[in-house]
């Protein structure tokens, strides 16, 4: 089992065996949840969950990551970028749709999705033909 954040709004976690009667725990957006294997890659593809990201702290209370910095020379190397969530409902908000140009544009590296300034310039319905 492992943590992750909630990123969808609610939750309600199963928190019964299998044959007991009924119980859960509702869950909030940014509660810390543990989550099984299966359990957290179900919703980690659905959106509604991502891993938690916090240094870990050594004996002196320094973080592990030791200023390490980017040199731009990375290459392709590394994990490959995170998925982005399937587009939003044609009736969602012009800046829910910005939002996933952009975030589209930052997962491919440029290669699908729309630069943030592009995107505003856009309208709604522009940008739904643009991503879909």
């Amino acid at each position: 089992m492992a943590e992750y954040v909630l990123t969808a709004l609610r939750f309600d976690q199963i928190v019964s065996a299998p044959g007991q009667q009924l119980e859960y725990r509702r869950r909030r957006r940014g509660d810390v949840i543990e989550l099984a294997d299966d359990e957290a890659l179900r919703l980690v593809r659905a959106g509604a969950v991502k891993p938690v990201e916090s240094p870990t702290l050594d004996d002196h209370g320094d973080s592990d990551d030791h200023g390490d910095q980017d040199d731009g020379d990375d290459q392709g190397e590394g994990p490959p970028p995170a998925s982005v969530p399937g587009p939003p409902k044609k009736t969602a908000l012009v800046a829910d749709w910005v939002d996933y140009a952009v975030a589209q544009f930052e997962s491919t590296n440029g290669q699908r999705g729309l630069p943030r300034a592009d995107a505003e310039a856009l309208t709604k319905q522009d940008l739904i033909e643009a991503l879909t």
